[in-house]
């Protein structure tokens, strides 16, 4: 895997961690990026292989956009403290893997703090504002233990492994097709 680019000679960042966010956001609820933010540390957390990474928005009544899950990453900080959502421009462009270590360039992409839960995405970032792409492994990922109730809005795009866990099905059958035991909430 290559990937190759460049940053503007001379460019300054403004470093922060995805923790560092929910302060960007405040209390206004969205900010738009007018310098370059570099989020660094962040850890690839999903895959998009199901392709069921994210929902398919109507566009119109009949249409819906069938592209978000390829544009979409969910990234988490080192500690699996907090995790934040990121919709690019174009999946195409994105050439990362599930935990991959990355730092992203904000600059003109916009943070949104959604409310009950309380969580926070990131969207508008073309592929090319990966600053750094390293190899990551399921190690690198700080995997939570919780039960159903102990859930918190912070635990929203982390990983958590649900414990004492039971799905209703209505009727039929139930074979999980993800054998793994932890699902990104």
């Amino acid at each position: 895997k290559i990937q190759v680019s460049q940053a503007s000679a001379g460019t300054d960042y403004f470093e922060t961690s995805i923790v560092g966010l929910k302060e960007l956001a405040g209390e206004q609820g969205s900010v738009r990026f007018d310098q370059h933010v570099r989020l660094a540390g962040a850890i690839i957390i999903n895959d998009n292989i199901e392709g069921n990474g994210a929902e398919n928005r109507n566009i119109t009544s009949t249409m819906q956009d069938l592209t978000l899950a390829d544009r979409t990453l969910y990234v988490s900080d080192a500690e699996g403290t907090m995790g934040v959502k990121l919709e690019f421009e174009k999946g195409a462009e994105l050439l990362v893997r599930r935990f991959d270590h990355i730092d992203v360039d904000l600059y003109g992409a916009v943070l949104t703090k959604e409310s009950d839960p309380e969580r926070y995405v990131i969207t508008g970032i073309p592929g090319s504002a990966i600053l750094k792409d390293e190899t990551g492994s399921e190690s690198d990922v700080v995997v939570k233990t919780r039960k159903m109730s102990e859930l918190v809005d912070s635990d929203i795009y982390t990983l958590v492994e649900l414990t004492d866990c039971e799905i209703p099905i209505r009727k039929g059958p139930y074979v999980g097709v993800n054998l793994e035991h932890y699902c990104v909430i």
